[in-house]
């Protein structure tokens, strides 16, 4: 945790890539190893990077794989606890986009109902609202989408 009132303030919320889940194991990275540890490294004492990542996490609704991990339902309650801040970064997963659960336009209809959320957080707490940016999943290793993930996500 920082503790000068001036840094920059970034929080990642997402599944398991911000999780820090390491792909093809079953453990976590350590966090000078996880990317928002190696991001906190490059940029210095002027940011404090904040991690929120839920391995399974869906941007919203239920996981039919693993309980409680709609990121939409459990979005304000997390904000409440770590505003203020100046950038959210809102990560897309591959949970999202697996065989049995939403198609690209439900994806899309999802982030609509974050904004309102992250100004009503802001508001009740009487803090500036923060950006938001979007980031997408980078793309699947092929040497890990073996059998197992093919019957969650489909044929690669």
């Amino acid at each position: 945790m920082k503790t000068d009132v001036n840094v920059k303030r970034v929080l990642f919320y997402g599944d398991s890539l911000v999780y820090g889940k390491e792909s093809g194991e079953d453990h976590r990275l350590d966090s000078k190893t996880r990317f928002t540890g190696v991001l906190q490294d490059l940029l210095g004492d002027d940011f404090e990077i904040l991690e929120e990542g839920l391995r399974g996490g869906n941007l919203s609704g239920e996981n039919p794989f693993f309980p409680d991990r709609d990121r939409l339902k459990q979005f304000h309650p997390i904000l409440l606890s770590q505003l203020p801040v100046d950038l959210v970064v809102i990560f897309l997963g591959t949970n999202d986009c697996n065989a049995v659960n939403k198609d690209p336009a439900d994806i899309a209809a999802a982030l609509h109902d974050y904004p309102p959320l992250l100004k009503k957080a802001a508001q009740f707490l009487n803090v500036t609202v923060p950006k938001i940016l979007v980031a997408a999943p980078p793309a699947v290793n092929e040497e890990h989408f073996n059998e197992a993930m093919q019957k969650v996500f489909g044929p690669g």
